[in-house]
């Protein structure tokens, strides 16, 4: 049981360092902001994300380099700080990055 909870406990703190300052699509998680994104990548915001409580902005991706990306979205806590960008990618793309 001991054993469990500090696992546990270790996981959380080392999940924090593993995600210190990851940029996605040039925009820094946990820092930028609506704005940032509206200023980087025309697009339109789709509503209120369940999970975060914050907005969603779809982002067009027809201007960005990536090969095989359909479709990106910004999602964003209730502060306004940008906490995922959820990207789908074709199929054939995903393996070849994920190797």
């Amino acid at each position: 049981m001991l054993r469990n909870i500090c696992l546990s406990f270790m996981f959380c703190i080392l999940s924090g360092v593993a995600f210190a300052d990851a940029i996605v699509l040039g925009l820094k998680m946990g820092e930028a902001s609506v704005t940032d994104v509206k200023n980087k990548y025309s697009g339109s915001e789709t509503g209120v994300n369940s999970w975060s409580n914050g907005i969603m902005y779809q982002i067009d991706t027809s201007n960005i380099p990536l090969e095989g990306l359909k479709d990106a979205l910004a999602i964003f806590n209730p502060d306004g700080k940008l906490v995922c960008i959820n990207m789908v990618l074709n199929k054939s793309r995903f393996d070849e990055m994920h190797k």
